[in-house]
């Protein structure tokens, strides 16, 4: 079980060597630190990945009002969390991404 951690270190440097994930990802991190903050990472980008849909961009074009929000779950103690990354129109997306990843980087740190 103790190899776990080191096999996702280890396919987290083979499959993204370069950009922000491995920029965050320090050498002898905490292995449950380590997957939580790159969970919190995926979220951060799926909600990105949500807002460039065509669907969601079609009702903002409509001005349909629509937020879509990144929130993660805990398994550890059943809560969940928002991650602050809560976008409403496509001029929001990369800001509040910017700013979502720091705010991750600054709590595992």
């Amino acid at each position: 079980i103790n190899a776990i951690p080191n096999f996702r270190l280890i396919f987290l440097k083979a499959h993204f060597p370069k950009g922000p994930l491995m920029a965050f990802l320090a050498e002898g991190q905490d292995a449950k630190e380590l997957v939580n903050k790159v969970c919190e990472l995926n979220v951060t980008e799926q909600v990105v990945n949500v807002c460039k849909t065509n669907i969601i961009k079609d009702a903002w074009a409509r001005g349909q009002e629509l937020t879509v929000h990144g929130w993660i779950y805990s398994i550890a103690d059943g809560l969940l969390k928002d991650l602050g990354v809560n976008i409403s129109n496509l001029e929001e997306m990369r800001p509040k991404y910017h700013v979502a990843v720091q705010d991750i980087n600054k709590r595992y740190t």
